[in-house]
């Protein structure tokens, strides 16, 4: 592998992703079975009782651990007595191999110890008000072991299905559903949308009228989502012709922009009362109805065969639909 590094001068990521695949074409010619004789072996100290607990015979288990003995420089096991004992090498090996083999039989095992991840996409203001119930609930559950790792999510909308569809995420919320008859979408959470300013801006001052709003300069989020769009027509029409003085993917960002500036900007309800002091704003009260701010979870109704999976989604649902009683109404 060295003398073809410097024959092709290839770069150390192309390279370590063909020493990954050779290693794996190598591992394919192993049995890997031979790793669980050998845990069993190790562990009782006995190849007759290693052959009771496996369901084999004696002979089979000797056999097993003479082809593993191929593999390395060292006998593995020696004759201590009327039993075996490890060489030191075979100690080396066990403390190599044994958390992986106990990953594996963890995740076949489902035992109730084992902790399972939960894996959810969104975007960054909805994590930030929903995912600390979703973890707060989640954790103080002694029966409840799991593992929650949050990831941004993609602008394009296959791909976000796809996350799903072939398993790199768990729960995905987002303001819109999925349409697709593999996947399930749940309204979770309904908020109202407010028009909000800085608190010193110079000329708005509690109530305000569609004609005493439209020569202000605003402040909107950019995000690609066909809900946002709709609002940007209603909000149009309601308005007319609006100065946008700066967008952003990023409703923190947005929130903080109108505060150092005369911008206005609509948000949901519940971020403008997380943010509020933080950010120095103050909400505006709009002589028109803006409309509501919804958030979907979505899940693979794959997830119905994974009784560990739906009884994390179930109760995320739970504390979520709780939390927010907008959604019964």
């Amino acid at each position: 592998m060295t003398v073809w590094r410097q024959k092709w001068n290839l770069p150390f990521g192309v390279i370590g992703m063909f020493e990954h695949q050779d290693s794996l074409k190598s591992l394919r010619k192993f049995d890997l079975n031979l790793l669980t004789v050998f845990e069993a072996v190790y562990f009782y100290k006995s190849v007759s009782k290693a052959a009771d607990i496996l369901g084999m015979t004696s002979p089979a288990v000797s056999q097993s651990i003479q082809r593993l003995r191929q593999y390395f420089p060292d006998p593995l096991f020696i004759r201590d007595g009327k039993g075996i004992s490890a060489t030191v090498f075979a100690d080396s090996m066990h403390e190599n191999i044994k958390g992986s083999l106990n990953g594996i039989i963890d995740i076949f095992a489902d035992k109730g110890d084992s902790i399972r991840n939960l894996v959810i996409w969104s975007d960054p203001h909805l994590a930030q008000l929903l995912i600390p119930d979703v973890c707060s609930h989640l954790m103080s559950s002694a029966k409840t072991k799991c593992r929650i790792a949050h990831n941004l999510l993609p602008e394009d909308s296959i791909e976000v299905e796809h996350a799903l569809l072939y398993h790199k995420a768990d729960i995905i919320f987002d303001i819109v559903p999925i349409y697709n008859s593999a996947i399930e979408s749940e309204l979770i959470y309904s908020d109202r949308i407010v028009m909000v300013c800085g608190k010193n801006h110079p000329r708005i001052n509690g109530e305000v009228t569609t004609c005493g709003i439209k020569d202000e300069r605003y402040t909107t989020i950019t995000k690609n989502r066909k809900k946002i769009n709709e609002f940007r027509t209603k909000i149009d029409v309601l308005l007319g012709k609006r100065m946008v003085s700066f967008a952003s993917p990023s409703l923190i960002t947005a929130l903080a922009v109108i505060e150092k500036t005369n911008d206005v900007g609509f948000f949901p309800e519940s971020m403008y009362e997380k943010f509020k002091d933080i950010y120095n704003l103050k909400r505006l009260d709009c002589e028109v109805e803006l409309g509501t701010y919804e958030i979907y979870m979505s899940y693979s109704k794959k997830a119905q065969q994974d009784k560990a999976l739906l009884d994390l989604i179930n109760k995320v649902k739970e504390v979520l639909m709780t939390n927010n009683t907008v959604v019964h109404r």
